[in-house]
């Protein structure tokens, strides 16, 4: 958990030295191998969110600045999101790697609050249906996805102000190389305060992707795998797997044809476009 951390804010702190504390070190007590830690500068920070402009371009700058260090979707190292672990083992394509990280999260929240017929038949509806109609659109017809920094866990707790420089800073990442519009699935959810002016900033650097119409289906797609997060973290809480489970049928009714149903209607195009 700690290397985790450690290696996901090397990286940001790579890219955003302006907004993120330095990692200094990580390690185990030598006098109690039960406990762990993670080192970095300190900074003064203040509670309330960050200003929406400054901090919505510097997650784009993140976005925008950084690359796979391999060109696959994935990490290093593995990650956790709380105690959660994440199937950062690299990928391919956006589409495998999801799926992937979709199946693994599903798995972990089964275990967390029991297993249910109906969120595992969802769930495999989902993989069938939903995640190749709104991710495989981005990686064909000659349109590819940018591995880039994901920070993974933007919500208010995990970004303030500093009072020294008034820079936005961020921590607690949970990093991985995935599509620049996986990290605004956090911010879909009233519960993580960060909300619609800064997706509207964000869009001000970084555009929406092709096929623009998809977007906001994409982004619900993605604030499914943050809502199992808080399902796996919260035990005997079915708040979290009702909204995952309402959101999923949502996207099942809406594209009940797939893959196949959209390419039925938009023939091959090749565009040439990085997205």
């Amino acid at each position: 958990m700690m290397l985790g951390e450690f290696t996901s804010m090397t990286a940001v702190h790579g890219v955003l030295p302006e907004c993120s504390p330095r990692p200094i070190g990580w390690g185990t007590y030598e006098s109690d191998a039960r406990c762990h830690f993670y080192l970095a500068t300190f900074h003064e920070m203040a509670e309330e969110l960050p200003d929406i402009n400054a901090f919505a371009w510097k997650v784009a700058e993140l976005h925008l600045r950084s690359e796979s260090p391999n060109g696959k979707f994935g990490f290093p190292v593995m990650t956790f999101s709380g105690n959660a672990p994440q199937d950062n083992s690299w990928t391919d394509t956006w589409e495998a790697f999801f799926t992937k990280a979709f199946t693994h999260m599903i798995r972990l929240e089964g275990e967390t609050q029991g297993q249910s017929e109906e969120m595992d038949k969802l769930a495999s509806t989902l993989i069938s249906n939903v995640i190749p109609r709104l991710l495989r659109p981005l990686e064909i017809d000659g349109k590819t996805v940018k591995p880039c920094l994901i920070h993974g866990d933007l919500w208010y707790g995990n970004a303030c102000t500093d009072l020294t420089t008034g820079n936005p800073i961020v921590f607690d990442a949970c990093s991985l190389y995935g599509h620049h519009e996986y990290e605004l699935g956090t911010w879909r959810s009233p519960h993580y305060r960060i909300g619609k002016p800064y997706v509207r900033a964000y869009h001000q650097k970084y555009p929406k992707s092709e096929p623009v119409e998809d977007w906001d289906d994409r982004n619900a797609l993605y604030s499914i795998m943050f809502n199992l997060h808080e399902s796996v973290l919260y035990a005997g809480t079915l708040r979290w797997r009702g909204i995952v489970m309402g959101e999923m049928k949502r996207l099942i009714n809406k594209f009940p044809e797939g893959f196949d149903g959209w390419r039925s209607q938009n023939p091959t195009k090749k565009t040439g476009r990085e997205i």
